[in-house]
């Protein structure tokens, strides 16, 4: 009796042979319409025990090893890869495995979807030994993206149902700082401790440091002996420490897993999306050429895919909750890096990402960030730590952000550093995107960004209490912190922010009024150095929100190393929308000085702008108005 075999072969293209590897023999159909017919022993044989069984052996496949136009299906037994092979693409059924070879170096191309609803196993058993999965062949302009079902157009691994992946490379330390600035030429790198796993031949990447300088150097190590690193060239311009003593960044970006497309125009994805929950090892991977891209027909300009990103987690809910995906570098990539859409309780540790595009060419309410999630969809209890952002691939990008901070509860990003978003005007290390609701994170242990148009750039009209707290921002082209949108509950504090280009803080957002007396937006011991760079003034205060009858609070904060005046207030695109501002307790200049109303340069005041500065010791206050001028009025804080 024949039965109907639930395969759609519209995902095929026309000519590939599909080929199945069940039970104890091969079945090769033709890729045509419709569906197929095979015997009930087919289906008897996808229900047999799991079996291990080598790739290179006939016998598995029932008497022909598989080419490059079949693509296999696994079902109901473990299969070796055990040789290098080339296929048209790899369905690993629910009882099925592939296993790559672990004791040898083993590739396997694909110039169509593997689709894991079984497992796939990369685990090589020592450094010396690599596992690749490259697409071969993929043209991006035939992606449709969206959904969350395997299309035939948009190749790349898809991790369906119950499937799971299991990779593990060899430890590698992600990254780290060295002890020291480092000289043009210089082919020695001392680091900070001696790194595990590291080895010669291995690709690391060096974190531009010096004023102007946004593009990271990669170089191999040619030896290495304890924390000492020596790099097989010289550098080619220097990387000094930053103006507080910051040490350079080093990143490691060689993995022995590899999940590659095959150049950057033929770029792929990795799809997960689970609809039970799944325990995945993904560990030590290297993620290259993925992302793709296409022209959009209504603007000329490329895009990246939707739903199509190096390493994407869709709509997982709690089924990977509780998992760590740790030092993974995603490189070369067209679309983003790590997308964890409506996927909670992720953790990504030691992760790293270079040389990325961002997905859209505008930034209003896009995705579009290195580490992110969907826009205005939640994700919850997220905790990404200790990871790493290099350099964005310039493109016609409004706004982006290496670290892209969406909506949800519960998240945390700490120990994590971004240089090199720059090329945009409002291109940052961290972004807080227009969205609604703003999620709100846990930002208060040793985020880092330099070298970027912005360090921060905050874009929310909240009501919610944000904090911001022990940051580091220096050497960013516009300023160390942009925030805005227009008004909003913010807390800024304990921040340092030296030698950005003009300015070290620009508030481009006023108190928003419900969030009451307590929630006003904050800025409390912040200290704003331009030192070397001088820039014209420490803070800017311009092109802000409407008016809010809650003062904006700069508190105990620190001003110096300008060349005009600490603050520059503006108006000029603000004529109804007049700021309330306090400054209680600032210092200024070297010395530390009470702030004076010569320290703040006012043009074009809106008529309702009050302005009040309290002494360090709360003996005097002033007030200014336009309608009066500078005051003497009671100490009000």
């Amino acid at each position: 009796m024949k039965q109907q075999a639930s395969f759609d072969q519209s995902r095929l293209r026309p000519g590939k042979l599909l080929r199945l590897a069940v039970g104890g023999g091969l079945y090769a159909l033709a890729v045509g319409q419709g569906s197929f017919t095979a015997q009930e022993t087919l289906l008897k044989a996808q229900d047999a025990p799991v079996r291990t069984n080598r790739w290179s052996d006939p016998k598995t496949w029932g008497g022909h090893v598989p080419g490059r136009r079949d693509v296999v299906v696994i079902s109901g037994k473990t299969v070796i890869l055990d040789r290098n092979a080339t296929v048209a693409g790899v369905v690993i059924k629910s009882n099925g495995v592939l296993r790559f070879q672990s004791s040898a170096s083993r590739t396997l191309r694909s110039t169509g979807n593997v689709v894991v609803r079984g497992q796939l196993v990369m685990r090589p058993d020592g450094p010396t030994r690599v596992h690749r999965l490259i697409f071969v062949d993929v043209l991006e302009r035939r992606f449709v993206g969206g959904g969350t079902n395997p299309l035939d157009s948009d190749v790349g691994l898809w991790v369906m149902g119950a499937g799971k992946l299991d990779l593990l490379g060899a430890n590698r330390t992600a990254w780290l700082r060295t002890t020291g600035g480092l000289r043009v030429g210089a082919t020695s790198v001392l680091l900070k401790f001696g790194p595990r796993g590291w080895r010669v031949g291995d690709e690391v990447l060096i974190a531009p440091t010096a004023r102007g300088d946004y593009t990271p150097e990669v170089s191999t190590i040619s030896a290495i002996s304890g924390a000492r690193v020596r790099l097989s060239t010289g550098l080619s311009k220097a990387h000094p420490l930053g103006p507080g003593g910051e040490r350079v960044e080093i990143a490691n970006l060689t993995r022995n897993v590899r999940i590659e497309g095959q150049d950057f125009s033929h770029r792929s994805h990795v799809f997960i999306h689970n609809t039970v929950p799944v325990k995945h090892t993904i560990k030590n991977v290297a993620i290259r050429y993925m992302g793709p891209r296409k022209i959009n027909p209504l603007n000329g300009r490329a895009e990246g895919v939707l739903g199509r990103y190096p390493f994407h987690c869709h709509i997982n809910g709690t089924n990977l909750s509780g998992q760590i995906y740790s030092g993974i570098v995603v490189r070369d990539s067209g679309n983003n890096g790590f997308n964890a859409h409506k996927s909670d309780g992720i953790t990504l540790r030691d992760d790293i990402v270079y040389n990325w595009t961002a997905k859209r060419q505008d930034g209003d309410g896009e995705t579009a960030g290195a580490f992110t999630w969907d826009v205005d969809t939640e994700t919850n209890h997220s905790l990404w730590d200790h990871n790493l952002v290099a350099y964005a691939i310039p493109a016609k990008i409004t706004r982006y952000g290496g670290f892209q901070l969406g909506s949800g509860t519960g998240n945390v990003i700490k120990n994590s550093v971004a240089f090199g978003m720059w090329d945009r005007s409002q291109a940052s290390g961290f972004e807080w995107p227009e969205s609604n609701p703003a999620g709100v994170w846990g930002f208060g242990t040793g985020n880092v960004a330099h070298n970027n148009r912005h360090g921060i750039f905050v874009w929310q009209n909240s009501s919610k209490d944000h904090v911001i707290s022990n940051f580091v921002g220096y050497r960013n082209l516009s300023a160390g912190i942009t925030a805005g949108a227009y008004h909003n509950c913010y807390l800024y504090r304990d921040t340092r922010l030296a030698e950005n280009g003009r300015f070290a803080l620009h508030d481009r957002a006023l108190s928003k009024d419900r969030c009451g007396p307590k929630f006003k937006l904050r800025f409390v011991r912040i200290v704003m150095d331009g030192g070397r760079s001088r820039s014209a003034s420490a803070l800017s205060i311009s092109r802000f929100g409407s008016a809010s009858s809650q003062p904006v609070l700069y508190l105990d904060d620190e001003f110096k190393g300008y060349s005009t005046a600490a603050v520059l207030l503006d108006g000029t695109e603000n004529a109804n929308r007049s700021p309330h501002i306090d400054f209680v307790h600032a210092r200024v200049g070297a010395a530390g000085a009470d702030m004076r109303p010569s320290d703040i340069t006012i043009i074009n005041p809106p008529a309702g702008t009050v302005i009040r500065i309290q002494s360090q010791d709360d003996a005097w206050a002033k007030q200014y108005t336009p309608a009066k001028g500078w005051v003497d009025i009671p100490p009000f804080w």
